[in-house]
């Protein structure tokens, strides 16, 4: 009797007794196909079929298998990294903050134009430290794309300036956005700078000034309350 998966839920990856990655899924027509990491000369190679044959897929179901596919091209493997765990994590406690409404909905239109005028202003009476954060969403579809954060001022929380040189030198961080969408597995939970200021690159092997590690990102959550 063959193996029934259902086409509807994601596709979930095991371990295999080899040690590589292996999920199953269903094409249009309910066939098996799986989705699991092969040797290959230098590496791990990815295959894609159908058990006996040819498969035929619907965007949805493609859709399905793209951050597969994408986490195969960053890591050279289909096993969560470290960095996607961080990320998840991020995003997490970014809902979080949501669902309290510590972190406010702004439509996509508003937040993009009149960042200053919506928002909510979170400042520690310890430090100073003054932050506004939002959330960019599509109302209309009930979708929160994103959440930004913009630092006003860092007040005396050293911590959070000295954590930013230690990682970026002179690079001083204004504000940032957060994509909570896995329709862009490559920005997913990643601090995507806005708006930053610095002196120099001391050489091509600087870190990436488009975006910020999680280390960062994750130091500037905890500093926003998780209730009002």
């Amino acid at each position: 009797m063959a193996e029934r998966v259902d086409k509807n839920q994601p596709i979930e990856l095991k371990l295999t007794m080899h040690g590589r990655m292996r999920g199953k899924f269903q094409d249009t027509l309910g066939n098996l196909c799986v989705i699991e990491e092969l040797p290959a000369p230098g590496g791990l190679g990815l295959g894609v079929a159908r058990l006996g044959g040819e498969m035929s897929l619907t965007r949805q179901m493609l859709a399905s298998l793209m951050p597969h596919f994408q986490r195969y091209v960053d890591f050279g493997s289909l096993k969560e990294s470290e960095d996607e765990t961080k990320r998840t994590e991020v995003v997490e406690s970014l809902k979080l903050r949501i669902a309290e409404q510590v972190i406010p909905f702004m439509d996509t239109f508003a937040s993009r134009y009149r960042k200053d005028e919506g928002g909510r202003s979170i400042r520690s009476e310890e430090t100073g430290l003054h932050l506004k954060v939002w959330a960019n969403s599509r109302k209309t579809k009930g979708i929160v794309d994103s959440v930004g954060i913009k630092i006003m001022d860092f007040g005396r929380d050293e911590d959070l300036e000295s954590l930013i040189r230690r990682n970026y030198g002179a690079m001083m961080i204004n504000e940032l956005e957060i994509s909570l969408s896995k329709q862009n597995p490559h920005e997913f939970g990643r601090g995507k700078l806005i708006r930053h200021n610095y002196s120099e690159r001391k050489s091509p092997d600087d870190p990436d000034l488009s975006y910020i590690s999680a280390e960062v990102v994750k130091a500037i959550i905890e500093r926003i309350p998780q209730t009002i």
